[in-house]
């Protein structure tokens, strides 16, 4: 799925307002979080798990992922309503711009957003509850705060194996991580708008064709404009015609 769901394009617009101008494409994400929300974004050579916690533990920050060392193409830490993205330093700058974009959408609608709709409902005295400092009382446990807000720090990462294995809730967490950050970077209706299909052209070179536009105008990787190119077309309606479907051309 690449076309947002009426929440995902909400956060998506927030941000934009947030930020307060109006970019150019390849757009400068990195630019548009210092100016819109409390996001520090840190490159470091050949990016790992052991990485991120000894930079952590060298300033005083305990935190263990509970898991054996890899290596990954991000990171986002998140406590008391700021974050650090992580990313890695080496990688090309197009996919260190889809990375950060992703980590970015976890910290808008996995942290941030769900953090603040929380402080605001049940004041600022829960904020050491959500921070993971001191026990929900009892009437915060009977408004269910805990089930529906992430406490203590907060953590994700983007895998450099596409294949590894996670159950579908992460899957489907993953999978609107990828689309707001595909969205932040080249939004449905700009990419629509630089679009001009010929009646004649082939599902395989509409696919090419998007992709160009993707890799070049909008600065995406190229596994990114592949996948979500494709996806797109299908959204929109420009799927391979019936006779392709049979293995045969159009003409």
């Amino acid at each position: 799925m690449v076309i947002l769901d009426n929440m995902s394009q909400e956060v998506v617009d927030l941000f934009w307002t947030l930020c307060g101008e109006k970019q150019s494409f390849p757009r400068k994400i990195e630019r548009a979080i210092a100016l819109a929300v409390p996001l520090a974004i840190l490159k470091l050579p050949r990016l790992s798990l052991q990485t991120v916690e000894s930079w952590l533990a060298f300033r005083g920050i305990r935190f263990d992922f509970g898991c054996e060392n890899r290596s990954i193409c991000g990171c986002l830490i998140a406590f008391r309503g700021h974050g650090f993205i992580f990313v890695d330093g080496t990688d090309p700058e197009n996919e260190q711009r889809f990375t950060i974009a992703h980590e970015l959408a976890h910290f808008l609608v996995d942290y941030w957003l769900p953090r603040n709709r929380a402080l605001k409902k049940f004041g600022s005295g829960v904020a050491d509850v959500i921070d993971g400092l001191r026990a929900a009382s009892i009437t915060e446990r009977f408004h269910a705060l805990v089930e529906e807000t992430p406490i203590g720090i907060y953590h994700d990462l983007m895998e450099r194996d596409v294949d590894r294995v996670m159950n579908q809730a992460l899957v489907e967490i993953e999978n609107r991580a990828d689309c707001i950050a595909f969205n932040l970077l080249a939004p449905t209706d700009d990419i629509l708008a630089r679009l001009k299909f010929g009646d004649s052209s082939s599902f395989d070179h509409r696919v090419k064709e998007l992709g160009d536009v993707l890799t070049e105008h909008f600065g995406l990787p190229d596994r990114i404009a592949s996948h979500y190119g494709r996806s797109l077309l299908l959204e929109i309606g420009q799927g391979p015609y019936w006779v392709e479907s049979l293995g045969f051309n159009r003409f």
